[in-house]
Parts: structure tokens; sequence; C-alpha cells
């Protein structure tokens, strides 16, 4: 069993005209599945709605009501077709968000869903301290009760812990500051790889466009522009 919805890659636009080959998660599979239903609203919502406010990934939120809530999904073995499915469940309201009061509310939640706990073999979150800590995180208040329910850490999240550490050797650093001197690009999304990914493509396709647009702004007349320009340049060369 485990509380996650995201896929492969879970970011950018939803297009129900042609479904991405990597799976992008189950919230956004629903989206898609409502908007092909007929839910005109939905696939408004997703055409014109701005970035930010779009709302195509789903972690603990608050809802309408500013009650905090997180989603839960389950996933499990299924005997008569031989595979691993993972399903989402519900979203639970939380109104205690210690350590202790989310764990409570998960195998409350899990219980009075009809779910025999004593079969729950992992559990898995997102990198947050309080999801994730070792010591008094939700994790270890739900194995000090089901001893075999072993924590995994989300994947997306261990892969953006690797490129974290590795953004902090010193060429990588650079490289990365100067992209972002240059594209003025929003900051690099600490806690989604695919974000990070997504800015350097970004940089790459208009890196022609780039250099020329530098190199114009090199010839200014005004100092303080031409000088940043030129060094830019200079370090993109």
């Amino acid at each position: 069993m485990t509380s996650t919805l995201s896929g492969h890659r879970d970011s950018g636009p939803i297009n129900c005209d042609n479904p991405p080959v990597e799976n992008d998660g189950s919230f956004r599979s629903l989206l898609r599945f409502k908007v092909m239903s007929g839910d005109i609203n939905i696939a408004e919502r997703l055409k014109t709605a701005q970035g930010n406010a779009s709302y195509r990934s789903a972690d603990e939120t608050t809802n309408i009501s500013r009650i905090e809530q997180f989603s839960l999904c389950v996933r499990y073995f299924e005997f008569s077709s031989m595979k691993m499915r993972e399903d989402f469940l519900m979203f639970v309201s939380v109104t205690d968000v210690t350590c202790m009061g989310l764990a409570n509310t998960l195998l409350n939640t899990l219980d009075k869903l009809g779910i025999n706990l004593k079969y729950l073999r992992g559990q898995g979150f997102d990198g947050a301290a309080t999801m994730s800590g070792c010591s008094n995180g939700v994790p270890s208040h739900v194995t000090k009760k089901y001893p075999l329910a072993h924590y995994i850490h989300c994947n997306s999240h261990c892969l953006n812990l690797a490129i974290s550490d590795t953004c902090n050797i010193q060429s990588i650093r650079n490289c990365t500051i100067t992209i972002q001197k240059i594209t003025k690009l929003k900051l690099l999304c600490p806690t989604r790889w695919v974000d990070r990914h997504d800015s350097i493509i970004t940089f790459m396709e208009l890196f022609d466009a780039v250099v020329d647009g530098l190199s114009i702004i090199s010839t200014w007349q005004d100092r303080e522009s031409s000088l940043g320009a030129y060094q830019l340049l200079c370090a993109v060369h």
C-alpha cells in the first residue's frame, strides 16, 4: 500500500487527444478521463487556467473550507489479472498535522475502508520531514504497529535528491546559475526533478536565439547591460 499518485512524468499540459506514452499518474489520468467523458468544465479549466492555478498534480493540500487533506492510494497485487495495481481511494481531511496525527488518520481511514492492515507491506510518501522522517515521521509510527510495512521513499523524490546533490558540483552549479541569469527562468524547483529537466530543455531549445540576443545586447551603449551580456555570452561559449 502506498499514498502516491505520481507517474513517471507528471508535469505539463494534459493532452486528451494524444495520451502520453509514459505513465503520468493516476490523478492526471482521472482528469483526462473526465474530459473524455464530456466534462466541459474541467476541459475548459485545463485549457485556460494559468500554470500556477491549474491543479494538475496531487499532494497534501487544502479543500475549499481550508481544511488540510492528503490523497490516499493503495498499491496491491490483483490475482485475477496477475498484475500489480495502484488505485486512488479518497481525499482524507486532516486536523492534526503532526507525525502521530497523520499516521493515526492514515491507519484509521484504511481500517474504516475495510482494508485488512495485517497485510500492509509497504508505505510511501514524499520527502517532507513530517511524512518521511526516519525516527519520528509518519513511517516510524506506522511500523510500530505494522513492522512489515517498510517505508520506501517516493522514487521521484529520490531522483530529485540525487540531482540536487549533483547540482552542488561546482561546474554544474555554475552552469545552472548562468542559465537562470540568461533566461530569467523561475527558480529550478527544489522538489520536482521534472521541472529542473524542463528548464534545461527550454534553454537548449532557445540557445541560438539566446546567443544572438546576448551578442546584440553586448554592443549596446549602456555599459551595465552590455558588460553583463558579454560576460554571459562568454560563459555559454
